[in-house]
């Protein structure tokens, strides 16, 4: 009887998929196996992708950046030719009104550089005299650097973080550096870390209005194995900054954060630690825990989960969505030559009301991708979900594995199959959860019948307001538009 009933619900699901008129355009193929693919933006009924790889070898190395676009019928509608950039990574592409803005990082001397190059939407060329500096740090041997890149929803400003820390002392410095729309300098700001213990600051978040918020854990020794732990926030602005400092449980070795802000004086976090999230509202003005609220990522038995948090994704009813993901990424070498698997499992989807700091709903989503390259790549290209959000709705689009049932209420089943990319093991599948939380799964299309995987990082929202879905496979990618609404 189960079996029968399995069989009329992939006819009826088969039957829906056959509605939608799946139609792709002509795959469009890029350079080389190497480089890594993104969507950045879309203006005049155009949108516009990045392509670049790194190379190098023991003396030097180097980064070959091009530009294609797709026109409204997403057909490819132009391509540049490839740039190559000595000792340099590729920090953010963007668009602004009719340019391309590329900002790429090098280290040069004693010197760590974030250049600005743009380029003209229309012929995809550099355009000649708007390349500049926007920061330019001087950097010693013995540090660490990172550069820490944030926008605000708006994509009115964004901001450019430098952190040096000396290896051996573990102390340094932080420099905020905000820009204006027109990458114009707005303000920058100077900070020492003079704090006690560990600091690990997980990311930055910058609001419409300018202001910056860092937000961190501290790992603080009090005595042989014994740590105190603390929330860390920096708010700052053009005027000055506010640092604040919340004391949590001692066991609290946070591995992962996400960050809202509700106003201007109170914020949301998120933490987590193996399979425990504990969520905060808290007044950084009077430095008070308002509230706590604390869960477990998985009901079921543990295992060894490797759990990630997403960022929040804002409903229209203000309450938020929280993807977790079992992910990992891994290196593999030997015999001169290396190999790489990304790997991206079981999902979880809490949806939280942040101004009761509750949880409203939690679904949990049983999957196995694996993406295997012998490539040199910095994700890859088929194992990452796709998020995006519709009113009180949330989507998620994402490739499964057909042997399992992608919503599961008891525990979560189970199938370790790793397979390269094309495999006929695959399908695409969008899932919906509506504002109480009910979840809808529909499948799209798979690689056994469509030839086609998912590739998240070519899909998007248009200028319009609609979903372009892209499906890739060793010919390249091709696009659909697809009515999700």
């Amino acid at each position: 009887m189960k079996k029968i009933t399995f069989f009329y619900l992939f006819l009826l699901l088969s039957l829906f998929l056959n509605a939608q008129d799946i139609s792709w355009t002509n795959p469009i193929k890029t350079n080389n196996a190497k480089e890594v693919v993104e969507y950045i933006g879309s203006v005049n009924d155009n949108n516009y992708f990045i392509s670049f790889s790194n190379n190098a070898n023991m003396f030097s190395s180097s980064l070959e950046v091009y530009f294609f676009k797709t026109n409204s019928n997403n057909e490819l509608a132009g391509t540049s030719e490839t740039i190559v950039f000595e000792d340099t990574e590729v920090l953010k592409a963007f668009i602004r009104d009719d340019k391309i803005n590329l900002l790429v990082r090098e280290y040069e001397k004693k010197s760590y550089i974030v250049e600005l190059v743009v380029f003209d939407t229309k012929t995809l060329n550099e355009v000649k005299g708007e390349s500049k500096v926007l920061v330019d740090f001087e950097i010693e041997k013995s540090d660490k650097v990172i550069i820490y890149y944030a926008e605000s929803k708006d994509k009115s400003k964004y901001c450019l973080n430098y952190l040096a820390v000396d290896k051996k002392t573990s102390k340094g410095y932080l420099q905020m550096n905000v820009f204006d729309y027109d990458n114009t300098p707005l303000w920058t700001s100077k900070f020492d870390n003079d704090f006690d213990g560990t600091l690990n600051i997980h990311d930055f978040h910058i609001e419409n209005s300018g202001e910056v918020y860092l937000y961190a854990s501290n790992k603080i020794p009090v005595a042989k194995g014994i740590y105190d732990y603390k929330l860390v926030v920096i708010k700052n602005d053009e005027s000055g900054g506010k640092e604040s400092e919340f004391s949590i449980a001692s066991d609290q070795n946070i591995s992962s954060m996400s960050f809202h802000v509700i106003d201007s004086n109170t914020i949301f976090l998120a933490t987590l630690k193996d399979n425990e999230i504990n969520t905060y509202k808290l007044d950084i003005e009077k430095e008070d825990i308002i509230s706590t609220y604390k869960f477990k990522v998985y009901d079921g038995e543990e295992d060894s989960f490797n759990w990630t948090l997403s960022k929040f994704y804002q409903l229209e009813n203000e309450n938020l969505v929280l993807p977790i993901e079992n992910k990992k990424s891994m290196r593999y070498s030997g015999s001169g030559v290396s190999s790489y698997s990304f790997t991206n499992s079981e999902i979880t989807f809490v949806i939280l009301d942040p101004q009761d700091n509750q949880v409203i709903s939690k679904t949990y989503i049983s999957r196995c991708m694996n993406f295997s390259t012998s490539k040199d790549l910095s994700h890859g290209y088929f194992e990452t979900p796709y998020y995006f959000t519709n009113g009180s709705d949330f989507y998620a689009i994402y490739n499964n594995n057909i042997a399992l049932d992608d919503l599961v209420d008891d525990g979560i089943n189970y199938a370790r199959i790793s397979d390269a990319k094309g495999s006929k093991y695959y399908h695409s599948i969008m899932l919906k959860i509506d504002d109480s939380g009910k979840p809808k799964v529909n499948k799209l299309f798979s690689m056994k019948k469509n030839k086609r995987m998912f590739s998240p990082y070519t899909s998007f929202i248009n200028s319009n307001n609609e979903l372009i879905i892209s499906g890739g496979n060793v010919k390249g990618f091709s696009f659909m538009k697809y009515n999700y609404k």
